[in-house]
């Protein structure tokens, strides 16, 4: 498993115990009391974001 470099994102939601960070690549993970994280956005592909399509 590959190491990463979290930086925490600062919300009002640390107060129930959800905490969201940001990795070195930019791709954002949340982490829900003690569970493990889980990326949640991944800034090098953007959902929606087809790599093939032709720009505008």
């Amino acid at each position: 498993m590959p190491y990463y470099y979290f930086q925490e994102i600062k919300t009002p939601l640390v107060l129930l115990g959800i905490r969201f960070m940001k990795d070195e690549q930019g791709k954002v993970w949340m982490k829900v009391g003690k569970r493990s994280r889980k990326l949640i956005y991944n800034n090098a592909n953007p959902a929606g974001r087809m790599s093939n399509a032709k720009p505008d």
